[in-house]
């Protein structure tokens, strides 16, 4: 199924190409990170129910971010076409050209994503986009 537009976790779950019923293990130093300081940011993310790079990292997401006691009111997402295209203007607002993408954004601006792949894992990539010397 392809989804477009605005969509939740619980959208999302019952697609079979995510698992959102496997738990994975986390990096707890990154995670601690995150529960002092993600809920800071917004989070907006985007991706493809077609795209194997969101089953794979949307549900990892998913967990990490309950993990952290994350406000997820404080998040938005989206789901594109295969050509990146969202219902509205949103991935061209935010220059979407692969995905998914997760973005951190503080006071309005972004501070920094991860774009089609982690580099370590989610937890810790998006602990280092989080500047560690916050009061």
């Amino acid at each position: 199924m392809l989804y477009k537009g605005s969509c939740t976790f619980e959208d999302i779950a019952p697609l079979p190409d995510f698992d959102f019923h496997t738990t994975p293990e986390t990096d707890a130093q990154a995670l601690s990170v995150l529960r002092n300081r993600l809920s800071a940011y917004e989070i907006i993310v985007f991706i493809g129910t077609w795209c194997e790079d969101s089953h794979e990292m949307i549900p990892r997401l998913y967990h990490v971010l309950k993990a952290a006691d994350y406000p997820f009111e404080q998040l938005r997402m989206y789901a594109v076409d295969r050509e990146k295209q969202s219902l509205h203007d949103e991935a061209d607002m935010y220059h979407i050209r692969q995905i998914p993408v997760v973005i951190l954004k503080k006071d309005g601006r972004e501070q920094g994503r991860i774009t089609e792949q982690v580099q370590q894992s989610v937890e810790q990539d998006l602990a280092k986009i989080i500047p560690s010397n916050l009061a």
